[in-house]
């Protein structure tokens, strides 16, 4: 049974004046169960940021294996709007709940503004 967990950077703002900017996202696919499977890993609907992708995008794991794959953002000179990248993950044999898609967003915005909460303590 394939388990696909995120981690690294899936989600980042940005502004023009603080390009070139890159991030990196990663996935680890993992065979839980006790046959192999194929993972096949493809980049969908992209809108100006094609990641380039680190690891194997298409690969036999073996029961208790894990496999990660990066995939690296580099923007620069992008306007001001919000950008996607889709990735799917195909598994062979078909297996329930696949594909999954995960998404890649970077939103380049003319001004980021910081905001400071208050600290409340509550007495109980």
């Amino acid at each position: 049974m394939p388990v696909v967990t995120q981690s690294g950077q899936w989600s980042a703002m940005t502004t023009a004046d603080q390009q070139p900017y890159t991030m990196t996202a990663r996935l680890t696919i993992s065979n839980t169960g006790d046959a192999p499977f194929t993972y096949t890993i493809s980049i969908i609907d992209t809108q100006s940021i094609t990641p380039t992708v680190t690891g194997e995008i298409s690969s036999v794991v073996s029961p208790t294996q894990s496999v990660e794959v990066m995939f690296d953002i580099s923007a620069s000179e992008l306007l001001t709007g919000t950008y996607l990248s889709q990735i799917n993950v195909a598994t062979n044999p078909a297996i329930e709940g696949y594909p999954q898609q995960f998404s890649i967003n970077l939103a380049v915005v003319d001004q980021i503004f910081s905001t400071y909460l208050p600290k409340v303590i509550l007495n109980n």
